[in-house]
């Protein structure tokens, strides 16, 4: 549960807790990094689906910044979404537009013309369905974690 600060959208709940639920002794650093990167793609989709009961989202999410270079992060994300996942190979996409909203004007990385490599979604329905209800339960078990704060 990546909530080391919380949970925001759509949770609203600053005293939840980051976790790992389901540990054991075979678990191995390979298994705590995928956990960390199903965690963050989990919680992506909650919001994604919570900005999709305000708009239309279409069949297609843009993803780009360091974790948008992981093959595996944008695989479980477009199965997790049941979308089209779409990754610009320069992965800085959002340094650059804030850059030039800030006027620095038009900044470029290379020459410009970005490839964009599709992850399409690879699982069913059940499974999605699944996966999000099993998140949802981990979700409550950090909610309200932290104690609030004393005011000391």
């Amino acid at each position: 549960m990546p909530a080391l600060s919380g949970l925001a959208c759509p949770h609203w709940d600053r005293r939840a807790a980051g976790l790992w639920i389901g540990l054991s002794l075979d678990t191995d650093p390979r298994d705590m990094m995928q956990s960390l990167l199903e965690g963050i793609a989990l919680r992506t989709a909650e919001v994604i689906r919570a900005m999709s009961s305000l708009t239309e989202i279409g069949d297609e999410v843009s993803v780009d910044g360091g974790v948008s270079v992981n093959p595996y992060f944008c695989q479980f994300l477009a199965d997790v979404l049941g979308k089209c996942v779409a990754v610009k190979t320069f992965p800085e996409i959002t340094a650059i537009g804030t850059a030039q909203l800030a006027g620095a004007g038009d900044i470029r990385g290379g020459d410009g013309a970005t490839p964009v490599r599709r992850y399409l979604p690879g699982t069913n329905r059940q499974i999605r369905e699944s996966r999000a209800a099993r998140f949802s339960e981990a979700v409550s078990r950090s909610a309200q974690w932290r104690k609030p704060p004393t005011g000391d």
